[in-house]
């Protein structure tokens, strides 16, 4: 059994947007797949999430462009044996269909959200606390207590563009982090400091460890240097400590290519 937990940081404005996309699609589809009120009141409040922040920025136009990029590396990571011809054939098939099906995407990819009525009367109450609340919103608690089957189409025509989304983003972040390999270090009193080519455009720092070790890394970055921090929940009250021992574990560092 993997006791492995990984942690990530994204160190440009595109690999965090699909990092946090990607966290949304990933609760979205946890409570999509539950029955209950509950689950089905999260999936939808993540639904506003979602919309709430693809507004701020052209999803289409973003995944285009990465798709692209995914294309480039895909070449790359076949020139350096990381992948077998079976699987860049594969991988190939994958971006190219992604890619044709996000040019069939409107430019508003969440236009049924926002153009409906009753998901838009809920969406302006989810943000003020308890707003959602059953008694100012019957129709909410009467669509929650229909028939399965009719929620579930309701949310997939609502997000009728979750599968494109979702397998593209996922695609494009798995070749990111199959690019680069772990490598295996110890960090002196629980700091640790990597240096990099001013040259190299970073986007993503991976570390990984044991989950036992029951610490977290803070990292930072400063004049083309990787700072790793190792801190600890100290206490019943979880206060951050700073570690004084050696701690093990496995960094990896993706370049964009």
């Amino acid at each position: 059994m993997n006791n492995n937990i990984i942690y990530e940081q994204p160190t440009n404005e595109t690999i965090r947007l699909l990092m946090k996309l990607e966290y949304l699609l990933s609760k979205y589809k946890f409570h999509y797949s539950q029955s209950s009120i509950w689950n089905i009141k999260e999936a939808i409040n993540t639904l506003f999430e979602f919309t709430e922040l693809s507004s701020r920025n052209n999803i289409k136009l973003i995944l285009l462009k990465e798709i692209a990029l995914s294309k480039d590396l895909l070449v790359k990571l076949g020139q350096k044996g990381y992948i077998d011809e079976s699987t860049l054939k594969q991988y190939s098939l994958i971006l190219n269909e992604q890619e044709n099906k996000i040019h069939q995407l409107k430019d508003n990819i969440f236009s049924k959200i926002l153009e409906n009525e009753f998901i838009l009367s809920i969406k302006n109450k989810v943000y003020f606390p308890a707003g959602d609340n059953f008694f100012d919103l019957p129709n909410y608690l009467n669509f929650l207590t229909f028939n399965k089957n009719k929620i579930y189409s309701s949310l997939d025509m609502w997000f009728e563009n979750y599968p494109v989304v979702n397998d593209s983003i996922k695609v494009i972040l798995e070749l990111k982090r199959k690019s680069s390999s772990f490598e295996e270090c110890a960090a002196v009193d629980g700091f640790y400091e990597i240096n990099y080519d001013k040259n190299q455009n970073l986007e993503i720092i991976r570390i990984k460890m044991d989950k036992d070790t029951n610490v977290y890394p803070i990292v930072s970055l400063n004049n083309r240097k990787i700072s790793i921090l190792f801190k600890m929940l100290a206490s019943q009250d979880l206060i951050p400590k700073k570690i004084s021992n050696d701690i093990y574990f496995s960094y990896s560092c993706i370049f964009k290519i």
